[in-house]
């Protein structure tokens, strides 16, 4: 089968930074299904930039076939219109793919789509003529795309058979047993060490006795000389074991302070209405008590974000009243981080009013670390950059945090860390999002938006919500239609 593209050891870094990645050799052949993962910072969008020549690598080369063509869909995707990010998205996507090209390459596709859109992408991809190369965090996209998965991480590419489910449960046994093998180097070291202090004393109490003239004692410090000076190339033989290039980063565990005492119950909602192009919501009502939980979901378009800034008190109601403590402090993390580019992060935490030792606690937990605390905010990923304002939240010590669609960007450990943290929080969270995984984790009630009758705040059953966002997908539109619709509150 002919190849589209080569790459032969192949490296990048951007100015006065260490290498993204070295040694990158590939092919990509054609109707290739690739899909590239890896942890947020480790230049996957770099990559994908090289490859459409956006980028010139600081090292290796890299080939295209003659003629080559190709269609390319970018992260962020702008639409002068009133339409939601996710069917802003929905229609670049689209578009790209009614082109037919040699390749098609889309970074991180699932942004904002709903279930029923990620299914019908789903379904182009599948029969798209051309090769794919799909960057995501999407395991349910991924699964069903993939013949091939490329993991990037710590500064090399893996090319590796099967889905990203398979291949990141295989990296991550292997994580597991790398940190068991550091582990077991680290007890061997201290054990060593201790055996060495011991004999240094040893042969301090012999040199001391080889003071007298007995020929034994001065045998007997010579040989403890030997000992000691076996042992320690010993130590440094084991210290050489214990550099192990491939050690996984340490798992990224939110961290908060606890909030300030707040009242009983923080947010009410009385027959609220918004109105906002399409979208026409009326007749919600919702309370979220101290710590409590509050999740939005729906359809693209629906009315979830505009109903998280409402409840917010960032844009006015249209019918009803939204009540919020007077005084009470709150923080709102948008789908598109909007933090302070030019500041370090260590700058932004602070900022936020965390002491520079609790900064650098949050700055770690997000999974900062090294010199990336010192990093612009600029020069983070995208997925950095989001858990850099998650942690920004918290750090204001808040008793109300809104997250607006929180798992964009954020690689596969980085979910498992948010879903971790929205269980252990004490402020009380009100979340807008798709994710089913993440309404399980944060429990409390829900608002399905675009349901009939007008949504009231329920428990959350997380296996009807699943049926529910499923039956629409269900009924979306087959590849190449138009999108279905549902009925919505008017």
């Amino acid at each position: 089968m002919r190849s589209l593209l080569s790459a032969s050891r192949l490296a990048f870094a951007y100015p006065a930074s260490p290498p993204l990645f070295t040694d990158v050799t590939f092919t990509v052949p054609a109707r290739a299904r690739i899909v590239l993962v890896g942890p947020n910072g480790a230049g996957k969008s770099t990559l994908v930039r090289l490859l459409l020549g956006e980028l010139s690598p600081t090292a290796g080369a890299l080939e295209h076939t003659p003629g080559l063509t190709w269609r390319w869909s970018g992260q962020e995707v702008v639409h002068p219109d009133a339409a939601s990010g996710g069917e802003r998205r929905f229609r670049d996507l689209m578009e790209t793919l009614k082109f037919a090209a040699d390749l098609v390459v889309l970074d991180e596709p699932t942004n904002h789509l709903d279930l029923d859109r990620t299914q019908v992408l789903a379904a182009r991809l599948q029969s798209y003529a051309g090769a794919v190369l799909l960057v995501t965090h999407d395991c349910w996209l991924g699964d069903r795309v993939a013949e091939s998965t490329w993991l990037l991480d710590h500064q090399r590419l893996r090319v590796l058979p099967g889905t990203p489910s398979h291949v990141l449960s295989v990296e991550s046994a292997e994580a597991a047993a790398a940190w068991t093998r550091y582990g077991d180097a680290q007890k061997e070291r201290r054990r060593v060490e201790a055996a060495m202090h011991q004999l240094d004393h040893f042969a301090v109490k012999a040199h001391q006795a080889a003071g007298s003239t007995r020929p034994s004692a001065e045998r007997r410090a010579k040989m403890m000389d030997r000992r000691v000076t076996a042992m320690k190339r010993r130590l440094e033989r084991d210290a050489a074991r214990m550099d192990l290039p491939d050690l996984p980063d340490a798992a990224i565990r939110f961290r908060f302070p606890e909030p300030p005492p707040d009242p009983p119950v923080v947010l009410r909602a009385f027959d609220v209405a918004v109105a906002r192009g399409r979208a026409r919501l009326e007749g919600l009502a919702a309370t979220v008590p101290r710590g409590g939980r509050l999740v939005l979901t729906g359809a693209n378009g629906a009315g979830k974000t505009t109903l998280l800034e409402v409840l917010a008190g960032r844009r006015p109601v249209d019918g009803g009243r939204v009540e919020l403590p007077p005084g009470m402090p709150l923080a709102f993390c948008p789908q598109i981080p909007t933090g302070e580019r030019d500041r370090t992060v260590m700058a932004y935490l602070t900022g936020r009013g965390a002491t520079p030792d609790e900064a650098q606690r949050l700055a770690v937990g997000a999974g900062l670390v090294g010199g990336r605390l010192q990093l612009r905010v600029s020069q983070l990923s995208g997925g950095e950059r989001r858990r850099l304002e998650i942690a920004g939240a918290l750090a204001s010590r808040t008793a109300l945090i809104f997250l607006d669609e929180p798992t964009l960007d954020l690689d596969f450990r980085a979910r498992e860390a948010l879903y971790a943290m929205v269980r252990a929080v004490p402020a009380a969270l009100v979340v807008a999002t798709h994710d089913v995984n993440l309404a399980e984790a944060l429990g409390g009630t829900v608002l399905a938006l675009g349901s009939w009758p007008a949504p009231a705040a329920r428990p959350v059953d997380v296996e009807a919500l699943r049926a529910q966002l499923e039956d629409a997908a269900d009924t979306a539109a087959p590849p190449g239609g138009r999108h279905s619709s549902r009925p919505r509150i008017k």
